[in-house]
């Protein structure tokens, strides 16, 4: 790990060869979802240079599910929001 100016250098964030740079905080401040958004434009530049999906997934290092996901819409699907019920102790809980 090394620290230049800004830059944190982390390594590779979970199996991906691209994401190997963030700057701290980087969940927070919506850097996550830019990122994301480099990596489709990386697939859809080599899809169109007529790499395979297969090839894609393995020199990226992302899921082919993600990979048809890149090919078939520029923009990453945003995460969405679970609903779940609060736990019963909680539910049961002293107002």
């Amino acid at each position: 790990m090394g620290v230049q100016g800004s830059l944190v250098e982390i390594g590779p964030l979970r199996s991906s060869k691209l994401a190997h740079v963030c700057w701290p905080g980087c969940k927070d401040s919506g850097m996550a979802r830019r990122h994301k958004v480099e990596i489709f434009e990386v697939i859809r530049r080599g899809h169109m240079a007529g790499e395979m999906i297969q090839g894609l997934s393995t020199k990226d290092g992302e899921r082919r599910r993600m990979v048809r996901q890149a090919i078939g819409n520029a923009i990453p699907p945003e995460r969405k929001a679970v609903v779940r019920e609060a736990p019963v102790w909680v539910r049961s809980w002293p107002h």
